[in-house]
């Protein structure tokens, strides 16, 4: 072999280690429109909590390449299963997902899933709710009576995915697209009686409709239920996805137990809920795990 061509060979496989390299340090990020998580447009854009934990990563991650594109949770799941190396922020786990995605350890501690309904439709609730005030969700979800509407690829706790999973055909559970706000619409205007939400929610949205709605929520609590919620960063499943989530679970523990986007979501609560998740904080520690 000629030592001009040994020479082309070395240039070539020396400029395909540099492009590999560089592909490895872009990481994008997907985000999804899901207020107050994650805030995407509107008058005040990358204000949600996620959002606030995001730019964190960003700024401690300077070896990375950090991009940002908007899209669902749907795409961005389905990149990953074609082996887009990718991220997702704030995702819950379940099976379907951690097929595509290695997930970090928990980034995000919330209040649970609770159920919303109107204020001035409380008793329609009544026969449903236990000793304590908390909802059946099994008796709930079998009322056909009362009308839900589940917002596509968004995830709950298995005490809910179980029992929508028994009624995958119902009338009255509505299957509606990608916005997740679509649903706090359809609740206000008294087309549907009641939706799966964390309490966070529906504050933001009145926040945000308060010049064209006087409604007002509930949030209900749901019987055997946890009382906290933990979510995670998600990454494309392989070497890659787990050398990123490697570096973010350092970042976490580097913040503390009580990082600046917590700090961010506590002034978003209401202050009962506020110190319901500083108990769980303090009982917890989820950021030392």
């Amino acid at each position: 072999m000629g030592r001009g061509l040994l020479i082309i060979l070395g240039l070539l496989s020396t400029a395909q280690a540099v492009l590999a390299d560089g592909r490895e340090r872009v990481l994008t990020w997907v985000l999804n429109d899901f207020p107050p998580f994650i805030v995407v447009g509107g008058e005040r854009p990358r204000s949600g909590f996620v959002d606030v934990m995001l730019d964190q990563l960003i700024a401690r991650m300077p070896e990375y390449e950090h991009r940002v594109e908007v899209s669902s949770i749907a795409r961005a799941l389905g990149l990953m299963e074609q082996g887009e190396r990718l991220c997702h922020p704030a995702l819950l786990q379940n099976e379907a997902r951690l097929r595509v995605a290695v997930f970090s350890g928990p980034v995000q501690v919330v209040l649970p899933h609770h159920v919303i309904v109107r204020r001035d439709r409380l008793e329609r609730l009544g026969p449903h709710l236990d000793a304590s005030g908390a909802v059946r969700v099994d008796r709930l979800v079998a009322d056909a009576s009362l009308v839900t509407s589940i917002t596509d690829h968004r995830a709950f706790p298995p005490i809910i995915e179980r029992e929508l999973a028994r009624f995958p055909e119902a009338t009255h559970i509505h299957r509606a697209g990608g916005q997740f706000i679509a649903s706090f619409h359809q609740l206000a205007a008294g087309w549907i009686d009641y939706l799966f939400a964390y309490p966070v929610e529906p504050g933001w949205y009145l926040a945000q409709e308060a010049r064209r709605t006087d409604v007002e929520f509930a949030a209900l609590p749901i019987s055997g239920n946890q009382d906290f919620t933990l979510g995670y960063v998600a990454c494309t499943r392989g070497a890659w996805g787990q050398q990123v989530v490697e570096r973010i679970d350092a970042v976490v523990r580097e913040a503390g137990p009580r990082p600046p986007w917590i700090e961010h979501q506590l002034s978003m609560l209401d202050p009962g809920s506020a110190r319901k998740l500083l108990t769980v904080l303090g009982r917890e520690r989820p950021f030392a795990r």
